[in-house]
Parts: C-alpha cells; structure tokens; sequence
C-alpha cells in the first residue's frame, strides 16, 4: 500500500450554534444588537484535513503538510487532526502568524455566512515541504490553490516550482482546486495561464466541474450559470461541456482528469499515448487499463442527505486511495463515489465516512445506483460496471 501525502490549504472551522426555532435573525447584523447564540462548535477545514484526514480514515498510511501559527487556533487544529489519528510532524508552525480560520454562521431559515481569514495559507511555498522524503512516498497531493495567495501570485509561480520538484522526486502527484469568488484577487489570477504552466507536472488532476469551467472556459461558466439561475451548476451542464473542459486539460498535460459532478457523479478521462505509464508503475496499476479512458461514474443512492461538507475531498480521498491500492481506472471510481456517498450522510466531513473494508462491503453488496442519464451521442451504460463509457473510451481492458 504506497503513501499518500497531502499537502496545501488547512484552517480552523468555527461554528456559533443558533437555537432552531429562532425565526427573526434575517436582521441579525444590526448595528449595536445583542444576538443570543448556543455553544460554538470546531472542526479542522481544508484540503488537509478533509481529504488526508479519510486517507487516515481509509486505511491508507498518510503524511499531513500545511503550515499554521503559533497561536490558541493553531494548536487547536493539531489538536484535532491527532484526535482524528492524523500525524503532525509535517505541519510546520510558524511564531507570530495567525494560523487560518473560518467563521461559519448558519442561523435557522438563512445560508450560511462565512468570514474567512486566510492567515498562513498565503505564506505556504515549497519551504514547507520536504521535497527529500517525498520519494518514499506514493502519491503527493496538493489542494485548494485559489485560497492561498502564494500560490495564484505571479502566474503561479510558487505552484509550478511545487509540481516540477515533486515530480522530479518520482512521486505520482495529484491536485485539487477550490472555486474563487470571481471579484476577488484569486478569481481574477489568470488561471488558464497557471494550469498551463503546472499541469504538465500534474498526473491526477481532480478539480470540479465549476471550478474547471470557471478556469478554462469562462464563458461557457457564465452561460451555464445564468441558465441555470437558483439551481445548481451541475443540473444544467452536458456531457459535452464535461469532455471538452477535460480535454482542454488533457491537452494543456494532465495525465488523467477526474471531475466532480454533485449529485451526478463522477466522471474520469485519461490520457493516451503512455502518458500515465510512470505513474501506473509506481503505484502498481495496470497502464493498459487507464489508457485514454472516458467513463462516468453515478453516485450510490443514500436514503437521506445530512450534508456535503467535504463530500468533493472524501471523493478524491476513495479515489487517491485506490489508485495507492493498484486499482483499476472503473474501481478507483466506485470507490471515489461511495467514499462520497458515505460522507453525505452526516452534516460533517468525517463522521459518515467508514473503513476501507466496510466501504468495500457495501460496494460488493450491490448497493444501488443514484440516477444518472447521459443521453450525447457516443455513451452507452455498462450495467455489469455500473457505469457509463464515452466516447472517448478507447480501452475496454477491466
């Protein structure tokens, strides 16, 4: 079983508790009110800790690197990542920074309302990690990029400097996006720019539909978005809109590009021409098997959603543990959407999640699939699979 490392953005949750049947707060930002709240509530937030912390859970042994401060908030996020049996010796403190933090105001009737401080998060580079020990690793990944201000700064500079380093150590590197808010400095950076610089050092690139649209077909986003109105993106989007954004990455040198759908699943396009063959090798998988594939995993079906705070982080941890299990490119996929399924039964991005062997179980138990039609030209579902082959779906090795 090789190693994960996973490397990037980490932040303190916060949560005020407000009682249920509160029903006036619509004007709880009144200048001078006193607002009655319940116990607050934490929990560690970020790529870090979302997807490293169901590595942990999964079995899979797994190295954490983030930088935090040397503050109450950041020994409370050590704290925390112990209590969920994650090591710390790779998360690096740094006297007189303010480690990061969210506030997370959700009153009863309302959305949720974030006050997001990035504090050490803009100061992560390519001193925090020892690129040295990364060789012993299987896998390195890296996440959230767009929130952290060193990275998106000089047309990604200190991100490429990251990749190319990592890849020379012989590591399978993988990366995560976050989508920024587009009138702020991240969501004006030239991301299309940045992902042509580092993707050629990316072998697993697993961003989410908004993100990718948002970054390399803008207005294909805009369009999307405004049909799509008070619905979600993803109820609006084509296959087509899917393959072509993921074909731009592979063109720009991704080795395979997994992106998170929502609700819709989960759908993977890989590379030909033995661009993966290294990183197979390295992770014991089968390169025929993930050659230039296209292919469209569904959800399982889960009798009631909690939450999806994490479910995106959960997904990527199934599938980088399943590639670091020597799985094949279609069971990398069932296990990337029932570690996704899993965590949307709670509210949190932990308590849902159960091991590798029960995660298995479940799988091999013939759990259910959630709806998912794909009607473009050129798919067809493979119901022994439970998934759906496009047609860019070269290979039918299993």
């Amino acid at each position: 079983m090789n190693e994960i490392v996973v490397a990037g953005h980490l932040c303190l949750d916060i949560f005020p508790s407000f009682a249920p049947d509160r029903t006036d707060l619509a004007n709880t930002f009144t200048p001078g009110k006193l607002v009655d709240v319940g116990p607050i509530g934490f929990a560690t937030g970020g790529a870090v800790s979302n997807t490293g912390l169901a590595c942990v859970r999964f079995g899979t042994p797994t190295r954490l690197i983030a930088l935090i401060g040397q503050d109450l908030f950041g020994q409370e996020i050590l704290n925390r990542i112990k209590a969920h049996g994650g090591g710390v010796d790779g998360i690096a403190i740094r006297p007189g920074l303010s480690s990061s933090y969210t506030v997370v105001l959700a009153p009863p009737g309302l959305d949720r309302i974030f006050f997001h401080h990035p504090g050490t998060n803009d100061l992560f580079d390519a001193s925090c990690i020892g690129f040295s020990s990364l060789a012993q690793a299987g896998l390195f990944h890296f996440g959230y990029p767009p929130l952290m201000k060193s990275m998106f700064e000089r047309d990604g500079e200190a991100l490429i400097r990251i990749f190319n380093q990592a890849r020379e150590t012989g590591v399978v590197t993988s990366l995560d996006m976050a989508l920024p808010d587009p009138a702020s400095p991240a969501g004006k950076a030239p991301w299309s720019r940045i992902l042509a610089g580092v993707l050629p050092s990316v072998d697993l690139f697993l961003p989410s539909i908004e993100e990718l649209l948002y970054m390399l077909d803008r207005p294909r986003f805009l369009e999307r978005r405004d049909c799509a109105g008070a619905r979600n993106l993803v109820d609006v989007i084509t296959a087509d809109d899917v393959s072509s954004v993921a074909e731009r990455a592979l063109a720009l040198g991704a080795g395979a590009v997994l992106i998170k759908c929502g609700h819709r699943g989960l759908y993977l396009r890989t590379a030909g021409g033995g661009r993966l063959d290294a990183a197979c090798r390295r992770l014991g998988m089968d390169p025929e098997n993930w050659s230039a594939r296209e292919l469209w995993q569904p959800c399982f079906a889960v009798p009631r959603v909690a939450g999806t705070t994490g479910a995106g982080d959960s997904a990527i941890a199934g599938f980088l543990c399943a590639c670091g299990r020597g799985e094949a490119a279609e069971s990398a996929l069932r296990y990337s959407a029932a570690a996704g399924s899993f965590n949307v039964t709670q509210p949190d991005s932990l308590s849902g999640l159960v091991s590798w062997a029960e995660m298995t179980a479940a799988i091999r138990k013939g759990w259910a699939l959630g709806p998912l039609d794909i009607r473009s030209p050129g798919w067809r579902f493979d119901a022994s699979g439970g998934h759906w082959h496009g047609p860019g779906d070269t290979s039918r090795a299993s």
